[in-house]
């Protein structure tokens, strides 16, 4: 553990931390590990401080690292917020219900926000912008077959918005991303048989719990407000949905398809001239 870290030298790269924790089990050269939590190890760190180290065997090797992070590269790039990075084994339900181990990689982070561009902070900023962002990315790997992979992801933003280009605006608010991806050969991770909790921060975490019944998942959805000069104005709840999903045909058999999906609720949109303005002319559309 750490209650703070910091970066010296090179100001054009500048990372800064707090509530550092890292916690690793290595295996040896034949794989296995030391089970702590059968027989805690308490190690003496000071005069009157100690640590215990309790990681299960059953987790295989673990590294584990989480902390509040605020990192600057130059004047294009901020992000500061709560993130945490945990690499071990995991077991996992597939859509037809085999059981497997998986080696896991999980990514997290909590009440972030990030500047990507120029000038950050000045009325000349260039460049996107997301606040009190958040996801947890799960990237999983079959023991037996390498060739097998799976990624899992949700994401949401408070806002996001796209400065400093006159000719384009974007913005947004309430977002959320959803992804559960199949491995090569179809088989999918199934996580509402076996939720998988993805650390985003020191003592904070996301469940990732997708139905893997219902095939691969994208799923985008928030409110957005986008303008391209003054010709195209759309704003409103927007959602986009791509799944796999069984539909009966007229002969009344069955098939399983690949479905995608765009709703909208309280949307305006304006497509034609001098949007905005009393001589406008074009196609308005009102809720």
């Amino acid at each position: 553990t750490a209650a703070s870290a910091s970066t010296a030298g090179d100001q054009r790269l500048s990372i800064n931390g707090d509530t550092l924790l890292m916690r690793v089990n290595q295996a040896a050269a034949d794989g296995t590990v030391v089970d702590f939590a059968a027989r805690e190890l308490v190690v003496v760190t000071g005069p009157t401080a100690s640590q215990t180290i309790n990681l299960a065997a059953s987790e295989g090797e673990v590294t584990r690292v989480s902390g509040n992070l605020a990192l600057t590269a130059g004047d294009f790039f901020r992000v500061a917020g709560a993130f945490a990075l945990d690499r071990s084994v995991k077991q996992v339900v597939l859509a037809n219900g085999d059981q497997l181990k998986v080696n896991a990689v999980t990514i997290g982070a909590k009440g972030v926000t990030t500047f990507a561009g120029l000038n950050p902070g000045s009325a000349s900023a260039v460049g996107i912008t997301l606040a009190d962002t958040g996801f947890a990315l799960a990237m999983l790997g079959d023991q037996s077959d390498t060739t097998r992979t799976w990624i899992a992801l949700t994401a949401t933003s408070g806002a996001v918005s796209l400065t400093g280009i006159p000719a384009a605006t974007i913005s947004g608010t309430s977002l959320k991303v959803s992804l559960n991806r199949a491995a090569g050969d179809g088989s999918l991770v199934d996580f509402l048989a076996a939720p998988m909790t993805v650390g985003t921060g020191p003592g904070t975490g996301v469940e990732l719990n997708f139905d893997g019944r219902q095939g691969e998942l994208i799923k985008v959805a928030g409110v957005i407000d986008l303008a391209v000069s003054d010709f195209f104005h759309v704003t409103g709840n927007l959602a986009f949905e791509r799944s796999n999903t069984r539909v009966r045909l007229s002969d009344r058999s069955e098939v399983d398809v690949a479905m995608l999906a765009v709703g909208g609720v309280n949307v305006s949109a304006f497509a034609g001239l001098n949007g905005g303005a009393t001589n406008a002319v074009g196609l308005n559309l009102v809720d």
